[in-house]
């Protein structure tokens, strides 16, 4: 660029009132290389390769690639994996969580080898810190989002006998009625949706599967820590050790519906939709 060029640059910048200026890095893109400067050995990281076996096999982390970074000579070739692989490798696989039982009954048993994709170590913890979305609670082990209130349906309009239990079909209108206080104008918390939220349903199996601690009975269930059994509060409420509906109907007999049993976390089926009445745990989220 000429010396002449860059003057009139220079004097169109000035009327315009625009100033140059270095911007710094948001704090996210820094955080992204926070190990070290590009020419130092600390700043290795792993290959995508890599990333995609640990994520295809489930096995312990590899190391880290030893030396500085250096830049690839060209894109990907055949045989390299490339981030749309992994991206398709994690949004199309379900590893197998731990669980969480840690006592050992029998050489080689579960409480011996504790197979499985390890828990975050806060287990669950509440989408907002404050106001009616306490009621929503993460769980950061499979993501969804669990009503913190295990037996809304106690006292509705669809309860079956004043403890909060009934019928396979009542439980999905007590879900989604749009004048209910789950999902409707009703709700418990004045928003028009428990904790602020209007998409609840009637969970799948393994879904309310996924919440039980095999280390605890009574409930089935841990605390919020993920350390301890449940109690009141820790995160949720009003949990029964007894047996939840979930949405997924038994496939031979097809006027059974699958559930949980909290009690000891058994994943078994009720006996008739209609004539059974059981507990309702609502929950958010999940992949489609």
């Amino acid at each position: 660029m000429s010396r002449k060029t860059c003057q009139k640059i220079t004097m169109l910048v000035a009327a315009f009132g625009f100033a140059w200026q270095v911007a710094s890095p948001p704090a996210w893109a820094v955080s992204l290389n926070a190990n070290a400067a590009p020419t130092n050995p600390a700043s290795a990281m792993w290959t995508l390769d890599q990333i995609y076996n640990v994520l295809d096999t489930r096995t312990t982390n590899v190391a880290k690639r030893a030396g500085a970074f250096t830049e690839p000579n060209g894109g990907p070739t055949n045989g390299t994996r490339t981030l749309d692989d992994i991206m398709v490798l994690v949004t199309n696989r379900a590893p197998v969580p731990k669980t969480g039982m840690t006592q050992t009954w029998w050489p080689g048993d579960d409480g011996t080898n504790h197979i499985g994709v390890a828990w975050p170590t806060q287990r669950f913890s509440r989408v907002f810190t404050s106001g009616p979305g306490t009621n929503q609670i993460r769980d950061n082990l499979t993501g969804l989002i669990w009503a913190r209130n295990a037996n809304l349906a106690k006292g509705s309009a669809w309860d079956g006998n004043g403890t909060g239990i009934m019928a396979w079909s009542n439980a999905f209108d007590f879900v989604t009625n749009s004048t209910g206080i789950v999902n409707g104008t009703n709700g418990v918390d004045g928003l028009g949706g428990y904790g602020g939220a209007n998409d609840w349903r009637l969970p799948s199996c393994r879904e309310l599967f996924s919440l039980t601690d095999f280390r605890f009975t009574s409930p089935a269930l841990c605390n919020a820590a993920g350390t301890n059994k449940w109690s009141a509060n820790d995160p949720f409420i009003n949990v029964q050790s007894a047996f939840y509906w979930s949405s997924t109907t038994c496939k031979a007999t097809t006027y059974r519906a699958m559930g949980v049993g909290f009690d000891e976390g058994g994943l078994g089926h009720s006996s008739y939709k209609v004539q059974e009445s059981n507990y309702v745990w609502a929950v958010r989220g999940g992949l489609r």
